[in-house]
């Protein structure tokens, strides 16, 4: 939020948004909706909306059941391992919760 108000500020002050899409790593047009929504909305139009973004894969209940599956050792899920790592946890997920993590260019049929 604060990064996104000094950027307005700069703005006002004459920086280019060509000059600032490489300071803040973000697109000219980023810059451009930011102080479009400051306009019309003010501080308030900097603040995230709801649903930007990628959305999750599990839904809110699940996302509290996978809390408690971390908390049991992998042995309890019948896995061959005590210790935990990013693959078994993406088997896991695939296997109790039926998502399939990657990249989209892996997914597409």
């Amino acid at each position: 939020m604060g990064v996104r108000m000094y950027a307005i500020i700069q703005l006002t002050r004459g920086y280019s948004t060509r000059k600032l899409e490489d300071f803040y790593r973000v697109t000219h047009k980023q810059i451009c909706n930011r102080a479009d929504r400051f306009d019309a909305e003010g501080i308030d139009g900097l603040h995230m909306k709801p649903g930007r973004g990628r959305h999750p894969y599990i839904t809110s209940k699940q996302k509290e059941q996978l809390k408690t599956d971390l908390s049991k050792s992998p042995e309890t899920f019948g896995y061959n391992t005590a210790n935990r790592s990013g693959p078994l946890l993406k088997k896991h997920l695939e296997t109790v919760y039926g998502t399939v993590y990657g990249s989209p260019a892996k997914l597409r049929v």
